[in-house]
Formats: structure tokens, C-alpha cells, sequence
């Protein structure tokens, strides 16, 4: 059929515009430390990946903020350091989904967020998501949604701890969302991400416990969380695409669905990725192949993004396989 010929059409052409995407990068020079903090330089393993990082220290040395270089194109997929043993933790039968020990930031904010990372914005925080259909670029907002927006940048940096099923123990210093997978897709309402484990056995170990009341809902793209639940869960609005006649695809508009708008009940929105319609990552996302829990593998990584489009990332003092330093 000749709607379908020109789906497969389009689908290929997204799939080697992601490809492009990731085949090469610019870098990228630091930006000039904040002023009262004290700047040092440190090689490390990750000299070759753009530059080593630059390590932040505060006046009174109690933290460190590591800024990781985004020169390197190998990001869309990347090295072994970089990213946590992932989806398939290969311990089956030796999981402890619920934590055995205590919690080692229950208090966890945005103030400790900002105390890592001084020249983190406090209004939007750009997100960068490299998935296996394009890259999205979002946003979160610490003001809208504070709780939330802790939850999900602490994780996404490595700065929060979170419970590690197989090790059965509190992990800190890798990001959390690095090769994980949409794992419950509704098209025309929502992308959900952040478990761990293909039936969403495990999350991050905590709740969410979110009271606060977040963006309105009224728009696809929001970024969007359960106000209860595990943490580290999130999702992406969707749309549906209405043209004004089967001849006229490209004249359509993404529309915004009752049933997305109900998501707001149990749902806080803290942020945003671009949803454009049509062409968008996010509404191919949702289409091309629905079930993201047969591929681990869909979301490659995600970012804060720091000045000059480095990352924001939280290293331990001496990080196994990483050589970056940093940490409390």
C-alpha cells in the first residue's frame, strides 16, 4: 500500500538521520569557573573522550563537580565507564529488588543539586537523551517541580544514590538512565521509561512521594513522573496526529488527548522534551516499534547539560574504571 511504502520511507530516513547524529561532535571548551569557587584540572581516563573533566571545588571543600566532555561521537553509544551494568543485571534469582539497607540520602533536593553543580540553572535544565530513533532535547524545571526535578536530575547525573539489585547496595557516581528502555508505550498518550529490569521488577529503590503541583497538563512532550511509586520512573506525553484528509499528512497537527490529560491525577509534570509532531523522535518513538520492553536498549543515555554543552556528572573519589575525581 502506498501509506504504508511511504511509513517505511520515513522510518528509514529517521533511522539514518540518528545515525548521522551520532557520527560526530565538536569540542567543547570549559566555561570559566563560577566566582568564589576554586578550579583545578586533573587528568583522567577520560582525557581521550574530549578533554579530562573539570573538577569544581567549593570554597569550603565540602563538594566537587565533575563536568563530563561531550566531544566524543562514541557518547551515542557509550564506552563501559560511562554506564552502569544495565537492564539485564544477569543474577537471576539472586535480585534483592527492595533495598536491605538504609536509604543514604532520604532528604535528597534540588539544594544538594545545587551545592554539586553551582552553575546548574535553577529555572530550566537542558536534557539531552540519545535514543535508538533520534536524539530529544528537553528540559526540566527545578521551580515548577522541585521534588521531581531532584529525583530525576540526581539519578540522571549519579549524584543520588540508588539501589543496585544484583551488587545489593546503594550505588553512586553512575547515571542511572544510561541504557535503559521505553518500557510501557501508549501511542497518543505516553512514552514511560526508567525501570530496570524488562517487567519493571525494579526501579531506583526509593519512592517519589511527590505532593507538589507541577506544570498544568497541556501540551504533548511534558516530561511527567508517578506522584507515588517507584523512583526513577518517568514518561513522555504523547499526541495524535489528526490531517484534514488522508491525502494531506503533512498538513496535520498533533493534538493533545483527554487520556494524556488524565495522566495529571497521578502524574506530576516537571519539564519538557520538543514534540513537533509527525517527524518528532518522540512520536516515532511511540509508533515504529511499541514494544520497547523487547529491546533494552532504547534509551542509549541521558544528560543534564552543563555550560558549553558539557554534562553534568558526580564522580566518587576515585571512581573504579574512571579516573575522575570528585565526590564529598
Amino acid at each position: 500500500m502506498g501509506g504504508k511504502a511511504w511509513w517505511t520511507g520515513m522510518v528509514a530516513a529517521s533511522v539514518v538521520t540518528a545515525a548521522a547524529f551520532g557520527s560526530g561532535g565538536c569540542k567543547k571548551s570549559a566555561r570559566p569557573p563560577e566566582k568564589g569557587a576554586a578550579v583545578e584540572e586533573r587528568e583522567d581516563a577520560g582525557a581521550g573522550r574530549g578533554g579530562p573533566p573539570r573538577v569544581v571545588e567549593l570554597p569550603d571543600g565540602a563538594m566537587a563537580a565533575v563536568i563530563e566532555p561531550s566531544g566524543d561521537a562514541s557518547l551515542l553509544h557509550p564506552p563501559a565507564e560511562l554506564a552502569p551494568a544495565r537492564a539485564e543485571f544477569l543474577c537471576p534469582g539472586k535480585e534483592e529488588f527492595e533495598p536491605t539497607k538504609p536509604d543514604p540520602q532520604p532528604g535528597f533536593t534540588m539544594d544538594d543539586i545545587f551545592a554539586l553543580f553551582p552553575d546548574m540553572p535553577h529555572d530550566k535544565v537542558p536534557i539531552d537523551v540519545r535514543t535508538e530513533g533520534g536524539n530529544l532535547k528537553c528540559e526540566v524545571w527545578p521551580g515548577t517541580a522541585p521534588r521531581a526535578a531532584a529525583i530525576f536530575l540526581g539519578l540522571a547525573t549519579g549524584a543520588r544514590a540508588w539501589w543496585h539489585p544484583c551488587r545489593h547496595e546503594w550505588v553512586r557516581g553512575e547515571p542511572y538512565y544510561d541504557e535503559t528502555s521505553f518500557h510501557a508505550v501508549v501511542p497518543t498518550e505516553k512514552l514511560e521509561a526508567g525501570c530496570l529490569y524488562r517487567g519493571c521488577e525494579a526501579a531506583a529503590g526509593f519512592a517519589t512521594d511527590v505532593a507538589e503541583p507541577g506544570a498544568p497538563f497541556d501540551k504533548p512532550g511534558l516530561l511527567i513522573m508517578p506522584r507515588h511509586g517507584g523512583a526513577g520512573i518517568f514518561a513522555i506525553l504523547d499526541c495524535a496526529w489528526k490531517v484534514p484528509e488522508p491525502t494531506k499528512m503533512m498538513e496535520g497537527t498533533c493534538e493533545f488527548q483527554p487520556a494524556a490529560r488524565a495522566l495529571s491525577s497521578d502524574w506530576v509534570a516537571f519539564g519538557e522534551c520538543k514534540h513537533d509532531g509527525l517527524m518528532s523522535p518522540i512520536y516515532q518513538l511511540a509508533r515504529v516499534a511499541p514494544d520497547r520492553h523487547l529491546d533494552p536498549h532504547a534509551i542509549h543515555w541521558l544528560r543534564a547539560v552543563g555550560p558549553s554543552t558539557e554534562y553534568y556528572r558526580w564522580r566518587p573519589e576515585g571512581a573504579a574504571g574512571d579516573g575522575g575525581e570528585g565526590g564529598d
